[in-house]
């Protein structure tokens, strides 16, 4: 785990001063040691926590230059690579990393991050000078950067909870693209995709389960072993549900009991029991880690400024609070389930593609009439096509704000930009040619895996020296998925779709049928409920603050009604108001 940080000055002008600065503001990323290097207009620095094997500073290779932020096994390999092949030697690397590298010779600076998005990279360039950063929040106390707000993107995070990389919500500020190269010479700015995942592009007859099952549990054997190396103390963090169950199972089988965490906030409805049972099972001990509302409460304000952009969902003070209490520790997380096998809404939307499907097999005129009906008892679904199901529907993530609720919240109505979500799906989706669940789940890992789940879970962690690892994860785990057809990860059963069918299948012999069928449940289910009783005091301080600081932004009286709805039980604008609370703690340790 390591942070990184520079700053390049084509004039020539040393800019050590800012570059400390920087430093100074991810120390959390690595308060174990630190390296610092200056050439000419270029100063670097890197700090870095020391988990298992001795990793590497800054380095120096012929006329390289390199900070990574990886784990330290793949460093060395990450290095010749680069140096023998370029870009392209990259490509077939296991392993998360941020890296930045420099061309003492040419003056070439390249930030690359690997393709699955779990270690970030921010830069920002004015002028002649450019800055990079592990994350946003340093950048901005940069002398000669004028944080401004980019209005033009607020619409995008009102939509999704988000922002996709590149763009981010300050302007001439960006994100590197996972599995993208931005190229910075003195005189331009090139981003470039270096690493992509090959998806089933044709559809092909769905393999059998039981050999899909034997070269997941392979590959899943493997990922989880790797993770397991460490000196310092593990743990799983234990949900209950199937994918923190499997890493459990094949940890389990690869060594000695592991002890088991499962959080538990107070008022929200528990998964310890179940969590708790299946600990037992594998002949581990299950450790409940309680968070009383107070602490939920008065955590949110640190949380908020600990992620540097608005917090995506209110799960990250769960995170912020949880790894506060099991500081220094290596824990494994199920995260990426979902997105790469199928879980949540996916069975859901798969029955709808079925049904799109049958639909679109119809005679044209009988086709042509039935959309007209369809459409008219707000059914259009059936009618969406169904090679393009995901983009015609503008799937993608969570569906916040539709632009109609835009224009009433928005004080700018030119902010409203009603197209925004199909703008920015729209080049997601023709990144492949697969089958529609598989699109979906390409458009899931770019925006809300990475934009939201990975983000939270690098920012929180880091504060109090966490190394979460996340087995499925592993490049080999998703490109083995990326080519099965996406109805051999969701499966028909009777008259409904079970997701994540490979992982449910290689549970199956190892736990209780109740286990792998329950129901899916989230960390924070219900917290619409939560606002409205022990959280409803906390909720009207950020509506009046929202109201009160931010009516150049926002329609204070259409706030005022969101908020009044819910508070009367009229109607759940839950998702909306914590969008809003999310941006407006952002908003106030960023710019007042």
């Amino acid at each position: 785990m390591s942070g990184i940080t520079g700053i390049i000055d084509y004039d020539q002008h040393p800019q050590q001063e800012d570059v400390r600065m920087l430093e100074a503001n991810i120390v959390h990323r690595g308060p174990d040691s630190k390296d610092f290097f200056a050439m000419n207009g270029a100063c670097f620095a890197y700090r870095k926590w020391q988990f298992g094997a001795e990793q590497k500073a800054i380095i120096r290779k012929e006329n390289w230059v390199f900070m990574l932020d990886a784990p330290p096994a793949i460093e060395d390999t990450i290095i010749d690579a680069w140096v023998r092949e370029g870009m392209s030697g990259l490509k077939y690397i296991n392993g998360f990393f941020a890296i930045s590298i420099w061309n003492t010779k040419t003056e070439e600076l390249f930030l690359l991050r690997s393709a699955e998005g779990a270690r970030p990279l921010y830069w920002t360039r004015k002028n002649k000078k450019l800055a990079f950063c592990s994350e946003m929040s340093p950048i901005l106390k940069l002398s000669w950067l004028n944080a401004t707000l980019a209005g033009e993107h607020l619409s995008e995070y009102l939509s999704f909870r988000y922002v996709h990389s590149p763009r981010t919500l300050i302007e001439n500020v960006y994100s590197v693209p996972a599995g993208h190269c931005v190229h910075l010479c003195k005189e331009s700015t090139d981003i470039k995709k270096w690493a992509q995942y090959s998806w089933l592009n044709s559809e092909t007859p769905i393999p059998r389960p039981e050999d899909v099952s034997a070269k997941l549990s392979t590959l899943f054997r493997k990922s989880v072993q790797s993770c397991l190396e460490t000196k310092k103390p593990l743990g799983i963090l234990l949900s209950g549900g199937i994918d923190s169950s499997l890493i459990l199972h094949y940890a389990c089988t690869l060594g000695n009991p592991i002890d088991t965490f499962t959080v538990h906030v107070e008022g929200i409805r528990s998964e310890t029991s179940f969590a708790g049972r299946i600990s037992k099972l594998m002949g581990c001990k299950n450790h409940e880690i309680f968070i009383s509302k107070n602490e939920f409460i008065m955590g949110f304000e640190s949380a908020s400024r600990a992620m540097g952009q608005p917090l995506p969902s209110a799960a990250a003070v769960v995170q912020y609070l949880l790894f506060k209490k099991l500081r220094g520790m290596v824990l494994l997380s199920g995260e990426g389930g979902d997105d790469i096998f199928g879980g949540r809404s996916i069975p859901l939307l798969a029955g709808k593609i079925a049904r799109a499907k049958m639909f679109n097999t119809l005679p044209y005129f009988i086709r042509k009439t039935l959309h007209r009906t369809v459409k008219r008892f707000g059914r259009s679904d059936l009618s969406a096509r169904y090679e393009e199901y995901g983009l015609d529907r503008s799937i993608g993530s969570s569906s916040v704000f539709l632009a109609p609720e835009r224009v009433d919240v928005l004080y700018d109505t030119g902010l409203v930009r009603p197209g925004i979500r199909k703008n920015v799906l729209t080049p997601i989706y023709q990144e492949l040619d697969s089958d529609p669940i598989n699109e979906i789940l390409h458009v899931l890992q770019r925006g809300r895996l990475i934009e939201d789940a990975l983000a939270r879970n690098d920012r929180m962690s880091r504060q109090f020296g966490v190394d979460i690892r996340f087995p499925i994860l592993d490049h080999q785990i998703i490109r083995y998925a990326a080519q099965l057809p996406g109805f051999a990860k969701v499966r028909r059963d009777g008259l409904d779709f079970i997701g994540k069918w490979p992982l449910r299948k290689m549970l199956a012999n190892h736990i209780p049928k109740e286990f792998i069928h329950r129901p899916k449940r989230t960390m924070l289910d219900p917290l619409e409920h939560w606002l409205t009783t022990d959280g409803r005091s906390f909720l009207q301080r950020q509506i009046e603050g929202i109201c009160d600081d931010l009516p150049h932004i926002f329609v204070r009286a259409n706030i005022q009604q969101l908020y009044d709805q819910q508070r009367k039980g009229a109607r759940n604008h839950s998702l909306k108001i914590w969008t809003l609370m999310h941006f407006y703690r952002w908003w106030r340790h960023t710019f007042h």
